[in-house]
């Protein structure tokens, strides 16, 4: 019980410093000039990554490293994951060239999303509490770490979207799904596992998926939706449009597609494994990053772009349209 009140005290904290805006990472705002538009692509695998925008890759860092997120405020591009050093994975995030770590450097932490609103880095992942085994989900505001649970079982907090005054993070706590609005948790029916969030029209949407077979799920306002077989891994909404990226695999074959309200697009399918992860929409047009083959690969209202770098096998683990 002591844990608890903990958790809820130092959340209440956090949470007081938050301000009326909106969340900059996945709002479509119009461009004074739609052309103009440039596409940023987070690549990476189990060891590099690497910031592509239009053609030109940026290494993050030459440790090894796992970044998972991307958020723009103006012309800054915020990059979240994970760097390794001295044995120990530190939750990161890249911005302009640096990397800020927040880590004791001494037990692991994680980096999955990152939100910018109102001129604060809201990053959520996992840590491990003092005295526990177990990762617990976390959240940083500003480098200010609170979190979601007190690691008795293992959690982590996959995505976050701040709309207003309000901090919505969708997670995972054991074989089960939750979203916490503010620090209040949830847990969602029907779901083992939660990948993306986003906070429009008064409504929450999160993806994620049900447990084995799995389930490519979609909810809003906590209400599950099936949408078919594997994973949805990323979700945006456009106006009254739902778009919700995913793939999934079936005897040695995937299938990599994205659904506008729950009208299935194929973009990719064969032993090739392609994969869909992220799902951005911007004046009419859809892109979706992931993988297909060796390849990072971004598809544009589905025409398939490869983006190879390193020792290629990367993956488009996110993407962003300005």
């Amino acid at each position: 019980m002591k844990k608890i009140v903990l958790i809820a005290l130092t959340l209440a904290f956090v949470f007081s410093f938050t301000v009326t805006t909106s969340c900059k990472k996945k709002k479509d705002d119009p461009a004074p000039n739609p052309t103009a538009a440039q596409t940023y692509v987070v690549v990476t695998d189990s060891t590099w990554s690497y910031l592509w925008i239009d053609g030109t890759a940026t290494k993050l860092t030459t440790d090894t490293a796992n970044f998972q997120s991307i958020a723009m405020s103006g012309n800054t591009a915020y990059v979240a994951g994970s760097v390794k050093k001295s044995g120990v994975y530190q939750a990161s995030v890249w911005k302009n060239g640096a990397i800020t770590s927040f880590t004791n450097g001494i037990t692991h932490s994680y980096a999955y999303d990152v939100c910018v609103a109102g001129g604060k880095e809201y990053v959520v992942g996992a840590t491990q509490p003092t005295g526990t085994i177990n990762n617990a989900a976390t959240i940083w505001i500003d480098g200010v770490k609170a979190h979601y649970h007190d690691g008795s079982t293992y959690s982590r907090a996959n995505a976050v979207f701040v709309d207003g005054s309000n901090v919505y993070v969708a997670g995972t706590i054991g074989n089960q799904a939750y979203v916490w609005v503010n620090g209040n948790g949830t847990a969602l029916p029907q779901g083992a596992y939660t990948t993306d969030i986003f906070v429009a029209n008064g409504k929450v949407y999160v993806t994620g998926y049900s447990g084995s077979p799995k389930k490519a799920m979609l909810w809003v306002d906590n209400v599950p939706t099936e949408l078919g077989n594997g994973e949805a891994r990323s979700v945006f909404v456009s106006g009254n449009d739902v778009y919700v990226a995913g793939y999934e695999t079936v005897s040695g074959s995937n299938t990599a597609r994205y659904w506008k309200n729950g009208v299935e697009t194929v973009l990719a399918t064969g032993s090739t494994y392609p994969t869909a992860l992220s799902i951005y929409v911007k004046d009419g047009d859809v892109y979706v990053s992931g993988r297909e083959g060796q390849d990072a690969k971004y598809w544009k209202n589905g025409t398939g772009t490869s983006i190879r770098v390193d020792q290629g096998a990367g993956r488009g683990q996110a993407i962003l349209v300005k």
